[in-house]
């Protein structure tokens, strides 16, 4: 089951060295330092209101390879396969703008005043609140990034721009867009290890802008 997740953009710093080798990363976690990117979660209980309530994830930028100090764009597909319920509750930061109608497709506009600052190594530029209502059997959640369908300025990947007219496409640690980040395993192997420049994606939900 595909489902709409909380996404919530808002810029952060991360001060340790994030998992992720190569410049230009783009990868969902579960820290702000772009570390765990698989986590188990015990004790899940059948119900509503049950569970460990919501578990935030993170959509970092890990190493920009940029001379320019703010994010002013960026795009990513992102897709959340899970067996648990998740409300679909889209929040935006003040000034920023989604330009795709699609509701899994992110093309997003954060320039000027609303720019993301990049903080070091690993810079967030979307928050994805999963919360959990309840779930069918063993709950789990697989997240995946892909770029965004018919893109020109990324045609093969997720990315960024940190200043109008320089798109920077996006590696993925694993080599090949598609699962990212997973909750109890979901639909995908949680530790292929990282991959040398290459990009990974998995990704398709509009929660946010």
């Amino acid at each position: 089951m595909r489902i709409l997740i909380v996404l919530m953009l808002f810029a952060a710093c991360a001060g340790a060295e994030p998992v992720d080798p190569d410049p230009d990363g783009m990868g969902v976690y579960f820290d702000t330092e772009g570390m765990e990117y698989c986590i188990e979660v015990d004790d899940w209980v059948p119900g509503p209101g049950a569970g460990p309530g919501v578990i935030d994830a993170y959509l970092l930028v890990t190493r920009p390879d940029t001379p320019y100090p703010t994010i002013q764009a960026w795009e990513a597909q992102i897709i959340i396969v899970t067996n648990s319920y998740l409300p679909p509750v889209v929040s935006l930061t003040p000034g920023a703008a989604d330009y795709d109608a699609d509701p899994e497709d992110f093309v997003i506009g954060c320039g000027g005043v609303n720019a993301i600052p990049i903080t070091g190594d690993a810079t967030v530029i979307a928050n994805i609140a999963l919360e959990f209502l309840g779930f069918e059997g063993s709950a789990e959640v697989g997240i995946e990034l892909y770029g965004v369908p018919g893109s020109l300025s990324f045609p093969d990947s997720p990315g960024y721009a940190a200043e109008a007219g320089f798109p920077s496409p996006c590696q993925c640690i694993f080599g090949t867009w598609g699962g990212v980040a997973g909750i109890n395993g979901g639909t995908w192997q949680c530790d292929p290890g990282p991959i040398a420049n290459e990009v990974m994606t998995w990704g398709t939900v509009k929660s946010l802008y």
